[in-house]
């Protein structure tokens, strides 16, 4: 069975950046390029329109940052920050972001970025109704219909189930892209909730029994929309 390949987008206001980040691309085979944008708004357009699942962005641009763009979407894909300045790891990995590279970028670098995220997106293959992850190197067995409420720890998640609590070292984005939507949806950027364990709700706040789940101020009207679908 053929592999299928990573779709890319490479978002960046240098030239040169954009050319030495398309060539590196080209060079990979489990990459495709879909689109190169020299602003972060061209890209928010093309986002809309494109299946794209790893996004190589930069921070500073005119117009609207590599991070107020992050922001503004509700729907992660995979991201990699590729910038001059070190201060931006932080909030990039604040926001959830799969790896940080100081430019330039060397192939040898990039290589190892793309190599884990190809790794990750191949740690977790979600059954009819369940899934396998992998805890101090032990796979652990979750089910579907026990998960309470998964979130984020920086370069972990914790997965907690009506019968157990799982930490594995994976990305909230992992579980996002591969968990049904019908029964589960991400409410903030650390936070992904059960639908079906949904005993009360707010604007702002979620009640799954033994725990309230803030709602992030960029998925408020996405989750009500959908809540108001269950009254």
């Amino acid at each position: 069975m053929t592999e299928a390949k990573i779709k890319c987008m490479i978002v960046d206001d240098e030239e040169v950046a954009r050319e030495v980040m398309s060539n590196y691309v080209e060079k990979v085979p489990y990459l495709e390029l879909v689109a190169t944008c020299q602003d972060a708004i061209e890209a928010h357009e093309k986002y809309t329109k494109e299946k794209i699942d790893l996004i190589f962005l930069d921070i500073e641009m005119q117009g609207l940052t590599g991070i107020e763009f992050l922001k503004s979407v509700t729907e992660k894909p995979k991201v990699i920050i590729c910038s001059a300045n070190k201060d931006y790891a932080v909030e990039g990995f604040d926001l959830d972001v799969d790896d940080f590279i100081l430019k330039p970028v060397t192939f040898e670098r990039f290589l190892k970025a793309v190599g884990k995220i190809r790794i990750d997106d191949k740690d977790m293959q979600v059954k009819e109704n369940y899934f396998y992850v992998n805890e101090n190197k032990r796979m652990v067995r979750i089910e579907l219909d026990n998960i309470i409420y998964i979130e984020s720890l920086r370069d972990y998640v914790r997965i907690v189930t009506s019968q157990k609590k799982v930490i594995t070292h994976q990305h909230l984005s992992d579980f996002e892209a591969k968990l049904p939507t019908d029964k589960f949806m991400r409410i903030h950027r650390s936070v992904i909730v059960a639908i079906d364990k949904i005993q009360s709700f707010t604007s702002s706040l979620i009640d799954v029994g033994e725990k309230e789940l803030p709602v992030g101020r960029n998925y408020k009207d996405q989750v009500q929309n959908k809540l108001n679908k269950l009254l």
